[in-house]
């Protein structure tokens, strides 16, 4: 199918309606997702409120209620896009995505539980990162909208997939530093990186600039439930300033993805994609 009159071509109610059911799937997996993710770091808090997990009257039962939640996204599109063309494109396309979030979660908790620095270096990361958060957080609500839309040219594919994948890994990087330097307040959560020893930005950039002496440090205090560690973790990161490097980080991939999307096929609007960079750009929550 030709492009050229996706984004000139009026919308129709329909139309409308079926991205919505498109956003409530998205919003479905996620919750499927974040509840599983709580569970596996043992978190306690998400959004201002209690991890669904640590309700007295849910425990363990939350992992059924994922399942619940994954099954229930998929019934959700059959019920209202089960006779649109692009169904079965959107199926697979959900799936891919789900099967790489499970292979991100899997490297997120070998990297903690194995805890080797030599892994925490900026490649693993991008990888995880890749993975764990940028195909089912961004990628996949844009390239199924791309889907509906009846997109087929693999190469717009292509360059939207690095344009989202790069907003995903400004994403991450943002959440481990509001993980670690963010208000719990603001934030709904309270961070555990350190003590739960992730494979951070800012424990890959502090390793790449550690001395000796703050290597050992860190690796004798980062990944241990002591507040004492944690601190110690926190002192060495302020004293290689991470947090400025973080920031600076930060602005330079902003940088970036404003000109990969200036660079878009120019059959796939620009605007959405503002939209985005500047929701999460300099986000504090």
């Amino acid at each position: 199918m030709s492009t050229g009159n996706v984004k000139k071509k009026k919308r129709t109610p329909e139309e409308d309606f079926k991205s919505y059911v498109l956003g409530w799937c998205a919003e479905i997996l996620q919750a499927c997702a974040l509840i599983a993710d709580d569970i596996m770091d043992g978190s306690k808090t998400r959004r201002g409120k209690p991890c669904w997990h640590t309700l007295k009257d849910v425990g363990l039962n939350a992992i059924n209620d994922a399942f619940m939640l994954e099954n229930f996204a998929y019934y959700v599109l059959h019920k209202y896009l089960g006779s649109d063309p692009q169904y079965p494109r959107l199926v697979r396309e959900m799936q891919k995505s789900g099967l790489r979030t499970i292979f991100g979660q899997s490297l997120d908790s070998r990297f903690s539980l194995k805890r080797d620095f030599n892994d925490f270096t900026q490649k693993n990361y991008e990888v995880l990162v890749k993975y764990k958060t940028s195909y089912y957080t961004f990628y996949s609500p844009v390239s199924c909208s791309m889907i509906l839309a009846g997109i087929t040219d693999e190469s717009i594919f292509k360059s939207v997939e690095k344009l989202v994948l790069t907003l995903g890994y400004l994403f991450q990087v943002q959440d481990d530093f509001l993980d670690c330097f963010g208000n719990p307040a603001v934030t709904g959560k309270i961070g555990t990186d350190i003590i739960d020893g992730k494979c951070s930005w800012l424990i890959v950039k502090a390793l790449e600039l550690a001395s000796e002496e703050e290597r050992r440090l860190l690796e004798k205090c980062y990944g241990h439930n002591s507040e004492m560690d944690e601190l110690e973790v926190k002192r060495i990161y302020e004293e290689l300033k991470v947090k400025q490097l973080c920031e600076e980080e930060e602005l330079s991939v902003h940088k970036s993805i404003v000109e990969m999307i200036k660079g878009l096929h120019s059959d796939i609007p620009q605007k959405p994609f503002f939209y985005l960079l500047n929701t999460i750009y300099k986000r504090n929550k």
